[in-house]
C-alpha cells in the first residue's frame, strides 16, 4: 500500500503534466521538456512511483508497430497515403502509433493510437513498447528517459546525444519527433491522473485503480488542459509518423 505522502507527490507529477500541456498549447513547445521530467519519474525510475501506487497497474497498449507493404494497410490505416522518396525498388511502410496535428494558429498536438483489440498491459511490459523505429527502435522507456536524463528534461549530457540529434531532424512541423511523442504519453499520463484525482479525493492513499465510476464532470476533467476551441475553426493539418524501409 502506498503512504499518503507518494500519492500527494504523484499528485504534484499530474498537475506539472498538466500545466505543461497547456503550456504547449499555447505554442510553447518547449515545455515538452517538464513533462519528460515528469513521465520519468512515474513511468521509469528504479522504483516507478506509479507502480508504488498501484501494483498491478495496467495501461492501455498502443497500436502495434508492423511493417506493410505499400496498399497494404489494415482497415485502421487505410486511409493513409505514402510516398518514399529513395530510391528502393522494394519497400516496405511502417506507422508509428502517433497521429500529430497542427493547426492554423501554429498550435501543435500529438495523440497515441491504442491498440485495435483494447489490450491493456502491466506497466514493465507497457513501457517497452516501440515507439519509433528510425533510426534504431525506441521503446517509450528509452525515449523518455534520453529526453529526460540527456536532452534537457532534467539534464543536458556533456556530449550531444545522437539518438536525439537524428529524432530532431526533418519534420514538417516545428516540435521534433521526440517532442510530439513525449506529448502523446504524457496526454496519455494526464488521463490516468484524472483517475488518481478521484480516487484519491474518494478513498484516500488506500485504494487502487481501476476507479469504478469515473465521473468526466468532475471539477478536475471539466478543468484539465485541452488543445483550445479556437484551433478547430479552421481545417486542421495531420499526418502520422511513418518508417519506410528497403527491403
Amino acid at each position: 500500500m502506498a503512504e499518503k505522502w507518494e500519492f500527494e507527490e504523484a499528485l504534484e507529477c499530474f498537475k506539472v503534466i498538466d500545466s505543461s500541456l497547456r503550456c504547449i498549447y499555447r505554442g510553447e513547445h518547449h515545455m515538452y521538456r517538464a513533462l519528460s521530467g515528469q513521465l520519468r519519474i512515474l513511468l521509469c525510475d528504479k522504483k516507478p512511483l506509479l507502480l508504488r501506487l498501484c501494483a498491478n497497474l495496467m495501461l492501455a497498449a498502443l497500436a502495434e508497430v508492423r511493417d506493410h507493404a505499400p496498399g497494404s494497410f489494415p482497415p485502421e490505416l487505410a486511409h493513409l497515403n505514402a510516398l518514399s522518396f529513395a530510391e528502393m525498388d522494394s519497400f516496405t511502410i511502417a506507422c508509428m502509433p502517433f497521429e500529430v496535428s497542427i493547426y492554423f494558429n501554429g498550435v501543435e498536438d500529438c495523440k497515441a493510437l491504442l491498440h485495435r483489440d483494447r489490450k491493456l498491459l502491466p506497466l514493465e511490459e507497457w513501457t517497452s513498447q516501440i515507439v519509433l523505429l528510425d533510426p534504431v527502435p525506441v521503446t517509450i522507456r528509452q525515449l523518455i528517459r534520453t529526453v529526460a536524463d540527456r536532452g534537457g528534461g532534467a539534464h543536458v549530457h556533456h556530449s550531444k546525444d545522437a539518438l536525439l540529434r537524428a529524432l530532431r531532424k526533418g519534420m514538417p512541423s516545428r516540435m521534433t519527433q521526440d517532442a510530439l511523442v513525449i506529448v502523446a504519453l504524457a496526454k496519455m499520463m494526464q488521463g490516468v491522473g484524472l483517475q488518481f484525482i478521484q480516487l484519491f479525493e474518494r478513498f484516500g492513499h488506500t485504494a487502487g485503480l481501476p476507479l469504478e465510476g469515473f465521473d468526466p464532470n468532475h471539477v478536475s476533467v471539466l478543468n484539465a488542459a485541452r488543445v483550445p476551441k479556437e484551433c478547430f475553426q479552421h481545417a486542421k493539418q495531420a499526418f502520422n509518423l511513418l518508417c519506410v524501409r528497403a527491403v
